[in-house]
């Protein structure tokens, strides 16, 4: 149970630091090149915020279980 719980927690840390770190990426490429997003665009980079969480959590899943897996 606390391999689950670490494994749980270490994914939804993961996911959102990938989350904030591609949002960080995108917000300092529109400040660079100076430009403004209308409605439509921001929807789709929301929408598409979710998939960078859910990929992050993956990989901070199976990362850590290798991590944790090659210890024992």
């Amino acid at each position: 149970m606390k391999v689950f719980l670490l494994s749980l927690t270490a994914s939804i840390a993961s996911g959102y630091a990938s989350y904030y770190l591609i949002r960080g990426c995108f917000n300092t490429l529109l400040w660079l090149f100076d430009y403004e997003l209308t409605t439509s665009q921001r929807i789709f980079v929301i929408e598409n915020g979710y998939l960078a969480f859910v990929s992050g959590m993956v990989v901070g899943m199976v990362g850590f279980w290798r991590l944790f897996r090659s210890r024992t």
